[in-house]
């Protein structure tokens, strides 16, 4: 199934190309800080929503579904959020979420906990309840990546969240000998955390689709 198509020669890059390109740029980002296999899981699983026919016929423009109508962000998060609740082991919950957000947010920046007016409620939670395509996009996730290979993916994931989690609690160990700004310190750091690794996943796409665009290669080079 196609993700892009090119304008001057009617190019086109399927999803799963284009999922597992963007996993190799993002894991070169997020690997700057020791989060590459973080990052090659957001960069696979971020657009797999687009294994369906309706985005198929939008994409083709063979419908009057406009951009921004289908949400193609939701299922990515959703299949991850899923499979690590089967293994009905805990250790995965923080590291799960984090890249739930950063997939669900690639197209955009989102409060996690919105008031309703009578109770609080999971942003995240809200949109993984979906299920518009979903059966198909399951059908063609394993053209991208197996089961067996997300749960690899995820148990290393996990091994580099913990060491960052044990930095940043250090780090704010440093700053102060008050709990409440330990607290405060800590939890402003795991943001800038989730704000960095999801940086890594917008600009990884960004730029595997404008290099498919633009039929060109952008080399990414990190100084020592």
């Amino acid at each position: 199934m196609i993700a892009h198509i090119r304008e001057k020669d009617k190019a086109e890059q399927s999803v799963s190309i284009h999922c597992q390109e963007t996993a190799n740029i993002c894991a070169r980002y997020a690997g700057s800080i020791h989060a590459a296999q973080i990052g090659k899981l957001q960069g696979l699983l971020h657009d797999i929503g687009k294994f369906t026919k309706v985005f198929e016929k939008y994409i083709r423009q063979e419908t009057k579904i406009r951009r921004g109508d289908i949400d193609h962000s939701y299922a990515g998060a959703k299949y991850l959020y899923q499979l690590a609740e089967q293994t009905d082991d805990n250790k995965y919950v923080a590291v799960v979420q984090l890249i739930v957000h950063t997939v669900l947010s690639h197209h955009g920046l989102h409060d996690w906990l919105n008031h309703n007016g009578s109770e609080w409620r999971d942003y995240a939670l809200d949109r993984m309840s979906k299920n518009e395509n979903y059966a198909e996009v399951l059908l063609h996730i394993k053209e991208v990546v197996s089961d067996e290979e997300v749960l690899h993916l995820l148990d290393v994931a996990n091994k580099e969240y913990n060491a960052l989690v044990e930095k940043m609690k250090k780090l704010a160990n440093q700053m102060s000998q008050d709990k409440a700004v330990k607290k405060q310190s800590y939890a402003f750091f795991k943001g800038m955390l989730e704000r960095f690794l999801q940086s890594c996943l917008i600009n990884a796409d960004r730029t595997n689709t404008a290099d498919f665009m633009a039929d060109f290669h952008t080399e990414i080079v990190f100084d020592n």
